[in-house]
Order: C-alpha cells, then structure tokens, then sequence
C-alpha cells in the first residue's frame, strides 16, 4: 500500500490486478503478433516492478452485458464461429482479416470483457483506487465488428457498466495508444455522458486510418470527442484539453491502452 499526499489530506493508493491465467486463451495462433503468453509476461514485469498490490478473479462477461455495447448478431457470430475450426464464409461481416477466431478464443474474450468490468465496480465500490483488468483495452472493437486484434470493447462495456449500474452521469475515457480508438470512438459517438479523449500517432501514417482533430462527435455527443492525432497537433491542442478535465467535475475516468 503506498501513501500518497493530496494537501493537508492523506489519501492511501491500493492497486487492484483482475487477472486469470484462463487470458492466455486470447490467443491468434503461430505466426500472429498477438500471442496468448503476452499476459503471464505482464504479470511478471508488474510483480517486479509494482509488488504491493491485490489479485483479484474475473470473471465472464455476461450476454446482457455484452449488449450494453455489441449487437446480439455479432456476439452470436463470436461465440459460433470460435467454437469451430473453420471461420464460416460470411465473417467477413464482423471480422478483419487480422483477428481470426480460434477455437475458445469467443470465451477468452468474455473473461478479458469481466475483467475490466470487475476492475471498473472494484474502484467504484471503493475497494481499490486504481485497478487494472490485464488483458483490457480492446479499443478497436465496434457494436458489430472484431479488428485490430480486438473482439469485444471491454472498455466501452466497463464505462457503460458503471452508467447503468450505478447511475454515474459522466465518465472520462482516456486512450493512449498509439492506434486510434476507432471502436470505442464509434460506441460513444452520440453519448454525452462519456468524454473520449484519444491521444494517438497522426492517422495518416498508422491503422486504423482514423482519430482526425475534426472528429468530434455528433448530435447530442457533439463536442465530447477529442482526437488528438500526435504530434502535429500536441502543441496547439494539448493545453486546450487540460481544463476540460476541472470543467466537467468527471465522476470517474478509465485510461484505455492495450498491454
């Protein structure tokens, strides 16, 4: 447990790790750049570097849940298809060609889902103040479509979990990964409740091609997407983004970026 100091108030930092061995299921197969031992590494360097902290099960993501932001069509194809050897012929309608479903892959994605929900209701319920679901981050996922390695939004379902749950008005998702959170983007586009800040290489040069500074969400969720494409705009945006955060008095925030 660590100390830290916040004024003349003593705040005392707990770290929570969501983690299960069952993740390294999430797995691509020979040859694929995501592989499932990626997560026992994690693990490792966070036991070395970290040490304080609590372990914690996850657990699977339910159907109702994974409904706050996927279509039933698509949480159907995924369990189907990951049940079998051969993708049907038709996945291309919610797969790209870099994600391929393997055998158990459908439910190794459900545990990584519970594990950034798990994480969300540990800090809210006030057990941890910072908590990490290993595994999460899965920012490229859309209602209806797995790409960019990513088959369900975890970090969509946790911010949606916490809204619904425990009748949250706001919350700030921060994305720092290189790539462009194109799936969350899309998930909370039209959603004033969610502020997605997305700090990301110019979309120019790196997949999935999206993130623009102009896109900024739309109808009622207008104004409530920053994309930050880096570094052409870090010097002309990032101190514009800074009272954002003081301004909405933000209820709670999550930072997404894949491990």
């Amino acid at each position: 447990m660590t100390t830290r100091y916040h004024g003349s108030s003593v705040l005392r930092m707990t770290i929570g790790i969501v983690y299960s061995e069952d993740i390294k299921y999430y797995d691509f197969g020979l040859g694929h750049p995501f592989r499932g031992d990626r997560y026992a590494n994690f693990m490792r360097l966070f036991q070395e570097k970290v040490k304080d902290f609590e372990l914690t099960e996850p657990r699977y993501a339910s159907d109702e849940e994974l409904l706050l932001v996927h279509d039933k069509t698509y949480i159907d194809f995924v369990e189907s298809a990951s049940r079998d050897i051969w993708l049907p012929s038709y996945s291309y309608r919610f797969l790209s060609g870099d994600t391929p479903l393997q055998p158990g892959l459908g439910r190794a994605a459900r545990l990584i889902a519970g594990a950034s929900l798990t994480a969300g209701e540990l800090v809210w319920e006030g057990r941890f103040t910072h908590a990490v679901g290993v595994g999460g981050g899965m920012h490229h996922a859309r209602r209806s479509y797995g790409a960019g390695f990513c088959i369900y939004n975890d970090v969509g379902l946790c911010a949606r979990n916490l809204i619904q749950k425990y009748n949250l008005e706001r919350i700030l998702i921060l994305d720092t990964d290189a790539h462009a959170g194109d799936g969350t983007c899309e998930i909370f586009y039209e959603d004033p409740r969610v502020l997605f800040m997305d700090l990301h290489q110019d979309p120019h040069t790196l997949y999935p091609g999206t993130g623009f500074a102009h896109e900024i969400g739309a109808d009622n969720g207008k104004g409530y997407t920053a994309n930050v494409p880096m570094l052409t705009l870090c010097s002309r945006i990032y101190p514009k983004l800074i009272p954002s955060f003081s301004i909405f008095s933000w209820a709670l925030s999550q930072k997404s970026s894949a491990f």
